[in-house]
């Protein structure tokens, strides 16, 4: 039926308009139809074909179910919308507005009344288990608080522990402070910490064996190549002197022992001798290669008679010894003195006061009073 009005021109344009408006809603469903189909084959192909790659089978798999999801979604999306205006795309007028219910209505009839063993729901199931599953595979945020709270305790305690002992606050700077942790972690709960008994006579013993086990490895090039034995005298704040004895070799210098020697009234020839005579053969007489000793009188004259008793053994002043003595020497003529104690006048005029401390390390570079060596005292004085 058309109009007497309208040009037959008119009418021939709008006939075929419709035509391919037609022919090309036809095309697309039965691309849709083709593409179903072969997705149907490509699934009943893969799950019966063992021999072609399970990764790649999955991977198209998953391809085509995604366009198909997509394509599925678009024509859902495209049948539940509404449109106040009427339109050529076959789509009913609306004369009022389309409520939320209504249309959650009509989406539940088109989701009710369609087939559940389509291609398009079997595909819509598995992109929902492929959500789920991409969901689970997500990384989880670790929850610091917990750590935080935790580490605050360890902090406390350390804390606890350093002032209680009135220890130093680098103390815990040691490189033994993390392997302790990692022991505390891996022991139970029930492990309490030593006494000052295990201490002292379980494990310091334990650790002196251990020692004299590591000394005992530089045997064969001590003997290959000899030692020097060092000696050291120190005297403290109370009074107390030390004689410290130490061995040396191309291995390392090691502690050999101490002696105290505060309570001996006499301090002679004889006496420096036998201790150095002793030392010699707990070491080894054929290991001793020299004995390095300070100058004073009573070690000078001891070192003729170590020599005697062992004709290979070689006595050597100490250098540093020797030039602390040179240099007192030089500090007793009149010229050197007068400068010396000016300058022991100054430094004790600064140190007495705080303010005047600062004030010098704003001239040498926050260094003490070795710093004015290099600094022109005019400089400060006309500042």
């Amino acid at each position: 039926m058309t109009c007497d009005k309208v040009p037959a021109q008119i009418q021939r344009e709008m006939h075929n308009l419709l035509q391919e408006y037609m022919k090309s809603k036809t095309n697309k469903q039965r691309r849709e139809f083709d593409s179903e189909q072969e997705i149907m084959r490509d699934i009943n192909r893969c799950d019966s074909d063992d021999e072609d790659d399970p990764n790649l089978v999955m991977g198209m798999r998953h391809s085509r179910m995604q366009q198909q999801f997509k394509r599925d979604r678009d024509m859902l999306r495209r049948r539940s919308s509404n449109y106040e205006g009427g339109s050529c795309s076959g789509v009913p007028r609306m004369n009022r507005s389309f409520t939320v219910r209504e249309g959650g209505q009509q989406r539940g009839r088109d989701r009710m009344y369609e087939p559940v063993s389509t291609p398009a729901s079997r595909l819509r199931a598995v992109e929902i288990d492929l959500e789920k599953n991409e969901k689970v595979k997500r990384q989880r945020k670790i929850n610091t608080s917990g750590l935080n709270r935790q580490k605050k305790k360890v902090l406390k305690a350390f804390g606890n522990w350093i002032i209680d002992n009135n220890q130093p606050f680098a103390a815990v700077n040691s490189a033994f402070t993390n392997p302790l942790m990692n022991v505390i972690r891996e022991t139970s709960v029930d492990v309490r910490a030593p006494s000052a008994y295990e201490l002292a006579e379980v494990y310091l013993p334990e650790e002196c064996r251990l020692m004299n086990e590591y000394i005992g490895t530089f045997a064969k090039v001590w003997d290959e190549r000899g030692v020097t034995i060092m000696s050291d005298g120190w005297t403290g704040t109370t009074r107390m002197h030390i004689l410290n004895y130490l061995v040396y070799s191309p291995c390392g210098t090691i502690f050999h022992k101490s002696v105290d020697v505060t309570n001996v009234s006499s301090r002679n020839v004889d006496y420096y001798f036998s201790l150095m005579k002793k030392v010699v053969e707990e070491v080894g007489p054929d290991r001793v290669v020299q004995v390095v000793t300070d100058y004073e009188a009573a070690t000078k004259a001891a070192r003729k008679n170590l020599m005697e008793a062992f004709p290979h053994i070689y006595w050597t002043p100490c250098a540093a010894h020797c030039i602390d003595l040179i240099l007192e020497d030089i500090a007793k003529k009149s010229s050197i003195k007068d400068v010396i104690s000016q300058a022991k006048s100054i430094s004790s005029f600064i140190y007495n006061s705080t303010w005047c401390v600062k004030y010098m390390k704003r001239f040498t570079n926050n260094r003490g009073s070795c710093g004015l060596a290099s600094l022109d005292l005019r400089q400060i004085l006309c500042r």
